[in-house]
């Protein structure tokens, strides 16, 4: 079963806006929302291999556990 309006399931706020959108919207919204917050991960990953370019290679993969916990 899928849901009719997957933006207000998964943001839940603001209700009284997101359920005004139709079903197709509602979609649309979330698709886009879901590749926005993607595009953000990888450039966010993309920005911190960066920033640990400037350590010694043998030190990088300590640092970034250290740093995140990856």
């Amino acid at each position: 079963m899928t849901d009719s309006k997957p933006l207000l399931s998964e943001l839940r706020e603001p209700a009284e806006v997101l359920a005004l959108l139709t079903p197709e919207e509602s979609r649309q919204l979330s698709d886009l929302l879901r590749q926005a917050r993607l595009t953000q991960q990888r450039s966010l990953d993309r920005a911190i291999d960066d920033a640990l370019t400037v350590l010694p290679r043998l030190m990088r993969i300590p640092a970034r556990k250290i740093l995140f916990g990856k």
